[in-house]
């Protein structure tokens, strides 16, 4: 699907065919344009076309192609009305996406922008697939890590000298955070800055993760308890591992500010 700047005109020449590839022979051809939800973003409009055209050029305005406050991407749905001399109609749908400039939006869905994430990258070994990734393909990655991270607890200010009050004693378990998702920027941006420098890294290792890192690791937590490739094969404990919803090694640089729920009960 061809991708847009939100804002920005848009003009697409579109082929005049059916499902099957063949050639319509229309009298007359119209638009209309709907987002997503099937909203009416542009009214039917005659289009330029002429008899004997094989495709006609639609163009949509920037204004048509802006997002609302706080919305990262939107999809716009060109509707060809295509009528023939016997005044049956047929319809074509050419969708379209439309987004922000950058898609990763600070606590809105990632902890860093891409190019920060890209900068942050340098200096983590073992990201093979987080290196050979497109840019689309780090943004999904990035937004996916984010969620699961979030859904971790934190003790963010364990080593520090001081906490959000500034106090000079703190218990921890006041600074604790349940979510760090729902945080304000404000709060988040507040935070110790060694533990948001590791929050960076676990995102962009949860990411290479997600693009196909650590193929053993999948095969644990799928159950299997051995694997062959010709005549080399591994053996694995039994059973299946415990799963934190990220990786372990997401988990291995966290550890230092992770929280757990630790719980008693009777056999």
């Amino acid at each position: 699907m061809d991708v847009y700047r939100a804002g920005t005109q848009v003009t697409l020449s579109i082929p005049l065919t059916d499902i099957n590839g063949n050639i319509l022979a229309p009298s007359s051809v119209d638009f209309r344009v709907v987002d997503e939800s099937g909203a009416e973003i542009v009214a039917t409009t005659a289009t330029s076309f002429a008899l004997g055209d094989s495709s006609v050029d639609v163009i949509v305005s920037a204004a048509h192609n802006t997002l609302s406050d706080g919305v990262l991407r939107g999809l716009r749905v060109i509707q060809l009305i295509i009528t023939d001399d016997s005044g049956a109609v047929a319809y074509i749908d050419t969708p379209y996406l439309i987004e922000l400039e950058s898609t990763l939006v600070v606590l809105g869905n990632s902890y860093q922008t891409l190019h920060q994430a890209i900068l942050n990258s340098i200096d983590i070994a073992n990201i093979d697939y987080w290196l050979g990734a497109t840019d689309q393909q780090r943004t999904a990655a990035l937004v996916s890590a984010f969620h699961r991270i979030g859904k971790l607890r934190f003790s963010p200010y364990r080593g520090e000298s001081g906490s959000t009050t500034d106090t000079a004693s703190f218990d921890y378990a006041d600074n604790d955070i349940n979510c760090i998702n729902e945080l304000t920027l404000e709060q988040f941006n507040a935070l110790p800055a060694r533990f948001l420098a590791c929050l960076n890294r676990a995102q962009i290792i949860e990411a290479d993760s997600l693009l196909g890192g650590d193929p053993v690791a999948k095969k644990r937590e799928e159950g299997l308890m051995a694997d062959s490739v010709g005549q080399s094969s591994i053996m694995f404990r039994p059973g299946k591992p415990i799963s934190m919803g990220v990786a372990k090694r997401t988990l291995e640089e966290l550890s230092g500010y992770l929280l757990f729920n630790l719980g008693i009960g009777r056999r």
